[in-house]
C-alpha cells in the first residue's frame, strides 16, 4: 500500500509539472495573448484549508513577480493569464512541497534575470516603510530550491517604472495597463481570485500607510479567499470586494465606477431625510426635499431609533466592515448617506423618538441622480465679515483670485475663522496661506515609493515649506471635523505652522496624499492615498487626522436650537486673544 501512494504521489507531481511546463509553452505577450478573453476555466467551489494556503502563497508569489521579475515588469507577458496558468497546480497541489514545485517548474519557463550590480545599493534616504515578502522566503511553505530562486530574483529584480507600474504627479504610484473587465460584471472564479491579488499586490507594495492597517496584510490575504471564490452572485462579489478595500481603512478608498456595483451594494434609492451621528445618535439635521409635508412629520435634532425594524446600533454593527475610512469619526460620517439611509426599495419606514416618544414615520424615497456634499449652499460666498471685525472663509466656495478682495475687505479684522469643515475649491496652501503667515517654515513631508525596491517608502530630503511676509497678523481660527479631508487636512497643516492659527474641532477623515486609481474586474474601481502625508518632526496624519488645539463636537441640544456651535465657539476664542 504505501508503494501504491507512493507511485501515485509522483504520478500527481510529474502531471503538476507537466500542467504547468505545458501551460509556460503557452506563454504569449501582453498584447497578443487573448487565451482566457472569455473566462478563467478555473472551478473552485469550496477551498480545503490546504488550497487555501495554497492560493494564499500564489496570491504573494504572483505579486512579487509581477514587480520584481525585469520580464514580468517591462510586460512580456499578460499577467492576468498566466495567474490562470498556475492556478490549476495551486489548486491541485496537496502539500506544501507539491506547491513549491509547481512554482518552480513555472519560474523555470521565465527568463533567467540577468545580473544586476545596483540591486544591492540600498537607499541613502531615511526609510519610512521597508518590504514585506509575507511567506515567500520564511522557509515555512517554500522549499529551498525555490527559496533560492525567488531570492536571485529580488537581488537580480527590474528596477524602476514598469509596464505596470509608474509615477504619476508628484510621485503617487500610476498602476498603469490594469484591465477592468468590465465586460464580465459577475467574473468567475480564476478572475475574482485575479481581483483579491492585483489589490493585495498594489497595497503590499505601493500603499504608502500599509503599517497603520490594523490587521497583518498577508493574513488578509488568506482570510478573503473563501469569500471571493465562494461569491456566488455579482452582489456577493462586490461586498466581498468593498469589505477588502476597507481593510486598508482609507478613507480616499471606497467602491467607485460601476454604478451598477454600487447601487447592487447600497441601492439606488435615498431617504429625503438628511441625518449625522451626534453624540453617538443618529439624528435628524435637514431634508433634500419636503416630500409629501415631511417636514410636519419630522423635526431637526429628533433621533432616528431604528430603520424598517432594525435599531440603528444593530445596522451600524452590520454595515461598518464595508464602510472605507481612516477612522471611525469618518465611518461615522458616511454610514448614513451611503448605507442607512440608502435602500433597494422605494419606501423606508423610520421610528423616531421625539418628545413624545417613538413614532413610526414612512418616506417615499428619492430615485438616482444624488450624490453627496458637504457645501453649505445656504453661505453667500466664500468670505465675509462677522460683526465688522471678524473676518470668515469658507473654502468651498473660495477663489485665489477673491485674494485681492478679502485682503480689502479684511484690513481692519482683527481675527479670521476658516471654516473648513468642507473641501477646498481651490489650492491654499501658498496664497491664502501666505497671506496669514509671516515666517516661512516647513509644514509637512512626504514619503513616497521607491519604484526600485518595490515595498520601500523613504521620506524626502526636506519638509515643504510656506509662508514668509504674511501681511494679517491677527489670529485664526480653523475649523475641523469628520468632513475635511484630503486637501482640507493639507491646507489645514500648511495654515497652522503659523504661529498665529489654531485648530478647533474633532477628528478629520485621516486621509491625505494625491490619490491613485485602481480598476478591478468586474468594471469595479477604488482609490488610495498615493504617498505618505506627514508633520515635519514625522507625526502621521493617515488615520488620526491633523492636531487638534480645542477638541469639541456639536451636541444634539444645539442642533435642536439652529446653532452652529463651532463657529460660535471659534468666535468667542478669538474675542478673548485664544
Amino acid at each position: 500500500m504505501k508503494n501504491f501512494d507512493a507511485s501515485m504521489k509522483g504520478l500527481l507531481t510529474a502531471f503538476l509539472l507537466v500542467v504547468t511546463i505545458f501551460s509556460c509553452d503557452a506563454r504569449q505577450s501582453t498584447r497578443t495573448d487573448t487565451t482566457f478573453a472569455k473566462g478563467s476555466n478555473i472551478k473552485l467551489a469550496s477551498p480545503s484549508p490546504q488550497q487555501v494556503s495554497n492560493l494564499a502563497f500564489l496570491g504573494q508569489f504572483w505579486g512579487f513577480l509581477k514587480y520584481h521579475h525585469p520580464s514580468v515588469a517591462k510586460g512580456a507577458y499578460n499577467w492576468d493569464f498566466e495567474l490562470f496558468r498556475m492556478l490549476p497546480g495551486a489548486i491541485a497541489a496537496k502539500n506544501n512541497e507539491e506547491l513549491s514545485k509547481s512554482l518552480e517548474a513555472y519560474l523555470e519557463g521565465l527568463p533567467r534575470p540577468a545580473s544586476c550590480p545596483d540591486c544591492g545599493i540600498k537607499s541613502k534616504k531615511r526609510i519610512a516603510l521597508n518590504p514585506d515578502y509575507g511567506e515567500l522566503f520564511n522557509g515555512k511553505i517554500a522549499n529551498a530550491s525555490l527559496t533560492e530562486k525567488l531570492n536571485y530574483i529580488r537581488d537580480n529584480r527590474h528596477l524602476g517604472a514598469g509596464y505596470y507600474i509608474a509615477y504619476a504627479s508628484v510621485g503617487n504610484p500610476d498602476f498603469r495597463n490594469e484591465n477592468d473587465y468590465a465586460d464580465m460584471p459577475y467574473p468567475d472564479a480564476g478572475y475574482r481570485l485575479l481581483s483579491l491579488y492585483r489589490y493585495w499586490a498594489m497595497i503590499n507594495y505601493f500603499f504608502p500607510y500599509k503599517d497603520q492597517i490594523d490587521q497583518d496584510w498577508n493574513q488578509v490575504l488568506k482570510d478573503f479567499i473563501p469569500a471571493f471564490v465562494q461569491a456566488n452572485d455579482e452582489r456577493a462579489y462586490v461586498v466581498a470586494t468593498t469589505k477588502l478595500i476597507a481593510k486598508i481603512s482609507d478613507t480616499h478608498a471606497n467602491l467607485w465606477g460601476s454604478r451598477r456595483a454600487v447601487n447592487l451594494l447600497k441601492g439606488d434609492y435615498l431617504t429625503p431625510v438628511q441625518a449625522k451621528f451626534i453624540e453617538n445618535k443618529l439624528i435628524v439635521t435637514g431634508f433634500y426635499t419636503d416630500t409629501l409635508g415631511l417636514k410636519s412629520k419630522m423635526t431637526i435634532g429628533e433621533e432616528i431609533v431604528a430603520i424598517n425594524g432594525r435599531p440603528v446600533p444593530e445596522l451600524v454593527k452590520a454595515y461598518l466592515p464595508m464602510v472605507a475610512a481612516s477612522n471611525y469619526d469618518t465611518q461615522l460620517r458616511d454610514l448614513p448617506f451611503n448605507f442607512l439611509l440608502r435602500g433597494h426599495e422605494p419606501s423606508m419606514k423610520l421610528t423616531v423618538r421625539g418628545d413624545k416618544g417613538n413614532r413610526e414615520v414612512m418616506l417615499n424615497m428619492l430615485t438616482q441622480g444624488f450624490r453627496f456634499t458637504n457645501i453649505d449652499y445656504t453661505r453667500p460666498g466664500g468670505y465675509e465679515l462677522i460683526d465688522g471685525n471678524i473676518g470668515y472663509v469658507y473654502p468651498a466656495k473660495y477663489k485665489n483670485t477673491d485674494l485681492p478682495a478679502i485682503k480689502k475687505l479684511f484690513a481692519n479684522a482683527q481675527s479670521i475663522v476658516v471654516d473648513m469643515r468642507c473641501y477646498p475649491s481651490d489650492f491654499m496652501p501658498f496664497t491664502f496661506g501666505n497671506y496669514i503667515k509671516k515666517k516661512h517654515s516647513p509644514f509637512v513631508n512626504f514619503t513616497r515609493a521607491d519604484l526600485q525596491r518595490p515595498g520601500e517608502f523613504s521620506f524626502a530630503d526636506q519638509p515643504l515649506k510656506n509662508g514668509g511676509g504674511g501681511q494679517f497678523s491677527g489670529n485664526v481660527i480653523v475649523i475641523v471635523d469628520a468632513s475635511s479631508q484630503s486637501n482640507a487636512e493639507y491646507t489645514t497643516m500648511a495654515f497652522q505652522s503659523a504661529a498665529n492659527v489654531r485648530v478647533l474641532g474633532s477628528t478629520t477623515a485621516g486621509a491625505d496624499g494625491n490619490v491613485s486609481r485602481i480598476v478591478l474586474p468586474g468594471g469595479l474601481s477604488t482609490m488610495i492615498s498615493g504617498i505618505g502625508i506627514f508633520y515635519p518632526d514625522g507625526t502621521p496624519t493617515q488615520r488620526v487626522g491633523v492636531k487638534i488645539d480645542y477638541p469639541m463636537k456639536p451636541t444634539i441640544k444645539g442642533i435642536q436650537q439652529g446653532k452652529d456651535e463651532l463657529l460660535d465657539r471659534a468666535i468667542e476664542l478669538l474675542r478673548k486673544g485664544w
